[in-house]
């Protein structure tokens, strides 16, 4: 009976702290995985559910037909639509995203007021700050700008957050 109560009160024991070790390791954030490519980022861990599996910069080349093509050098020609595209492995799902837009010089317009309900323009009007939620069917999240006149040349970024979670940097050039 004694040697009973030894092996009950051990398997217990080691339950409770299997369990109490599992909690532990699922409330840890998982760490920032980021595998550059030439044009982006591919399997960032976001958290125990969201994987952005690629996020690449690019031009839209037919909007009607969602035509992206991956590249880091956006042609200065009026109303070319530019931005970035990711590839999530969930679907039928709300994500939360975030874009800090930096540019080298303040454009002759950013196209929209300097603040709206999701877009904030910063003061010295070199960079801007977009916030969305976003609910995607197929597992992809866009976000593109639009070629105005008197908008800056040279080398321009956009840093994506998605679920308050950085993802990528993704560094391109107008001209």
């Amino acid at each position: 009976m004694k040697v009973f109560r030894k092996i009950k009160l051990f398997f217990t024991v080691t339950l409770f702290v299997s369990q109490f070790a599992l909690a532990q390791t699922q409330e840890t954030p998982p760490q920032l995985k980021q595998e550059p490519d030439s044009n982006g980022c591919k399997n960032v861990v976001v958290n125990k559910e969201i994987t952005v599996e690629s996020i690449q910069m690019g031009v839209l080349e037919n909007q009607d037909n969602n035509l992206f093509t991956a590249t880091q050098n956006i042609p200065l020609v009026e109303k070319t639509a530019y931005g970035w595209r990711m590839q999530l492995n969930v679907k039928n799902r709300k994500i939360n995203w975030r874009e800090v837009y930096s540019i080298p010089s303040p454009p002759k317009s950013w196209g929209i007021a300097d603040s709206t309900n999701y877009i904030k323009v910063h003061s010295n009007r070199m960079q801007s700050e977009s916030k969305q939620s976003t609910f995607t069917s197929h597992g992809v999240v866009d976000n593109y700008w639009v070629v105005l006149p008197g908008d800056p040349v040279g080398d321009q970024s956009m840093q994506v957050f998605v679920e308050g979670v950085f993802v990528c940097q993704l560094n391109f050039v107008v001209s």
